[in-house]
């Protein structure tokens, strides 16, 4: 059926939705081997190439980025990066600006208003410090699965639910420690690499407060969406 729509709650928090995705990695993946059955069509099979696709290609980024620190550092000695000099980062650093211009910038069409401006810029600053931990934890969670048994933990439906700080050290220590090891080795070591693997070092060196304080801002209020529509109704 062509036409069903499916709706899934948004997770509470970022710890849930971590939980949430891996569970949904696993079921995903397990639906490999259809890609290479000769009766399933072109179009079922890019669906599951593609919900496949949307994991795998963590590790991949993952990699990229240690590939790109090890090659650009001072002991690999490729010819592109041996001769440095003072203005060499610039193009970097431009290069940088012109992505996050391309990824974000389009947002900032929809606003109206300067209150809207802040509102944009500071969702995207906040999810783009939450999502960048994807690169590490989901690769991390998927080298982990065939340790791990196929239990099935739903997730919580209770929307008012809060993370501990002491819960979210103990999660996301990990990705903590290598964003701070990797940023201090890209100083020391890869400065050239340092412009571009800058935003996901600084996601995982911040994931803990970040994940802590982004879930005691989300309350549940049934009524917010009644006085919202009044409001609307009142201003139009």
């Amino acid at each position: 059926v062509c036409d069903t729509l499916t709706y899934e709650e948004a997770t509470q928090n970022y710890l849930e939705d971590r939980s949430r995705c891996k569970r949904w990695m696993k079921g995903t993946l397990q639906g490999w081997p259809i890609l290479f059955m000769s009766k399933i069509s072109w179009t079922t099979k890019f669906y599951i190439f593609y919900q496949c696709y949307i994991y795998l290609v963590h590790p991949v980024l993952l990699f990229w980025s240690l590939a790109g620190f090890v090659w650009s550092s001072n002991w690999a000695q490729v010819s592109l990066f041996v001769e440095r000099s003072e203005d060499g980062l610039r193009p970097l650093i431009w290069v940088l600006l012109f992505t996050l211009g391309v990824l974000y910038g389009h947002k900032f069409f929809l606003s109206r208003s300067l209150a809207d401006v802040k509102r944009i810029a500071f969702e995207v600053i906040v999810s783009t410090l939450v999502s960048l931990n994807n690169i590490f934890y989901i690769t991390l969670d998927l080298f982990s699965i065939p340790f791990e048994g196929l239990v099935w933990k739903p997730m919580s439906k209770d929307p008012n639910m809060r993370v501990s700080i002491k819960r979210c050290a103990r999660v996301l220590i990990s990705g903590t420690v290598f964003g701070w090891v990797t940023l201090i080795g890209g100083f020391l070591y890869s400065p050239y690499w340092v412009p571009v693997g800058f935003p996901i070092c600084i996601s995982l060196i911040l994931s803990i407060p970040v994940v802590y304080f982004t879930s005691k801002n989300l309350v549940w209020d049934p009524g917010y969406l009644s006085r919202r529509k009044t409001n609307l109704i009142l201003e139009a």
